[in-house]
């Protein structure tokens, strides 16, 4: 902002800003998707599971072990997520995570066929979804409390 400017309140905004224009519903469309996308894929293994313990004679350990092992990675992210959206900006930090987590899913059906394969996949699968709590939370403290007044 130049100096001697006045900042725009919420109410001058939001009379001057279309609510189909504004920023925070773009984002938070865009947010929803995401979101969608990351939580898909976080549950679709658990409904393939019973198919593909069938096809590869997995036992019930060894589809717990599986099944538990993206959790592994994802624990690890917590904390270094919202450093990292803090430090690199929260889209781009969402961004690869959502790409990582996409990109090691459809690899899944290529690791099936060797157990250490696939849960060293889902343990990088969980560090991908680094976008989860950290990352979200500042992005929506920070994306979403800025954007108000700036039109699309």
């Amino acid at each position: 902002m130049a100096s001697g400017e006045t900042p725009i309140s919420y109410e001058t905004a939001s009379k001057v800003v279309p609510w189909y224009k504004s920023c925070r519903y773009a984002l938070a469309l865009w947010a929803f998707f995401g979101f969608l996308n990351v939580y898909a894929l976080r549950v679709n293994l658990s409904v393939a599971i019973v198919e593909m313990s069938d096809e590869f004679g997995w036992s019930n350990g060894k589809t717990t072990i599986v099944l538990s092992s993206f959790f592994y990675g994802y624990i690890v992210t917590q904390l270094p997520g919202g450093w990292l959206a803090t430090r690199f900006g929260a889209k781009y930090v969402y961004g690869f995570g959502v790409l990582t987590t996409t990109v090691l899913t459809l690899l899944t059906p290529l690791a099936a066929k060797k157990l250490p394969l696939i849960i060293a996949l889902r343990i990088v699968e969980g560090l991908g979804e680094v976008c989860e709590r950290g990352v979200c939370s500042c992005a929506s403290e920070t994306t979403l409390s800025v954007s108000a007044i700036v039109p699309v």
